[in-house]
């Protein structure tokens, strides 16, 4: 060890190649065990990126490394409760592609954003009608009242699609939201008035009854005076002590 020692001190230029080695050495290491951390931070950019193709990339990216990887599971799944639809919807696809999205694995909570996201997408008039209605059955089926829920009937009774806003009046009626039934009950087209009175009367919306019965009376077509006389003769009482007359005189100035 001494002869070792000695020898380097005797050779300057040795101790510099073998000190700088080291270093290179040292440097290769570290590399390789911070590698993980900053993979996992260039997916997640990825992920909530912007453009739609580096997200495409990140989701690719991301179900190569978490099929060996359980840790990466792990991560994304904790990064579902980022506020970045974009991102969370991301994370949601490498997870689908996982087998690890579904009703046994997430929260209500989950599910239901993933479904008003993708309605989301799905809107305008250029996107498909059929796809909005999936979505939205998810979410009628579901019957979960939350925020996702609520954003989703939003979105649904401003659809320009009219079979997309008659499905909005079943989650209305189901989280029933008065208001909006009652700006279905006054939509510009019949059906979708006649689903928002049926919807409004099985769900015992007393709210909407004068609604309904103007309505009735008013009919346009077969459809809705139908739905409105069915909603004014099994419809709940009024609050008020008249209001059953009321709705019994509707019903029979309708059906005249």
């Amino acid at each position: 060890m001494r002869a070792f020692l000695r020898y380097f001190r005797q050779h300057p230029w040795q101790r510099r190649t073998l000190t700088l080695m080291l270093a290179c050495l040292l440097g290769v290491l570290a590399a390789w065990a911070a590698w993980p951390t900053l993979r996992d931070r260039q997916i997640l950019a990825l992920l909530g990126a912007a453009d739609p193709i580096d997200r495409e990339r990140g989701i690719r990216w991301a179900e190569d490394v978490a099929r060996t990887r359980p840790a990466v599971v792990r991560l994304l799944e904790r990064h579902l409760a980022d506020e970045n639809d974009s991102k969370f919807a991301a994370i949601a696809q490498v997870l689908i592609r996982l087998g690890r999205f579904d009703a046994r694995l997430r929260t209500d909570e989950q599910l239901d954003r993933y479904a008003v996201i993708n309605l989301a997408a799905a809107g305008g008039k250029a996107g498909p009608a059929d796809l909005r209605l999936t979505w939205l059955h998810e979410l009628v089926l579901g019957v979960r009242d939350n925020r996702h829920a609520r954003r989703a009937l939003e979105l649904a009774t401003a659809d320009e699609a009219p079979q997309v806003r008659q499905a909005a009046a079943v989650l209305a009626a189901r989280l029933g939201d008065d208001q909006a039934l009652l700006k279905l009950l006054q939509d510009g087209q019949p059906k979708v008035r006649a689903a928002a009175a049926l919807d409004a009367t099985l769900a015992g919306r007393s709210g909407c009854v004068h609604t309904i019965a103007e309505m009735a009376l008013a009919a346009n077509s077969d459809e809705e005076l139908a739905a409105g006389v069915l909603a004014l003769r099994v419809g709940p009482p009024e609050h008020d002590p008249a209001g059953d007359l009321k709705r019994q005189e509707s019903f029979r100035r309708a059906v005249a």
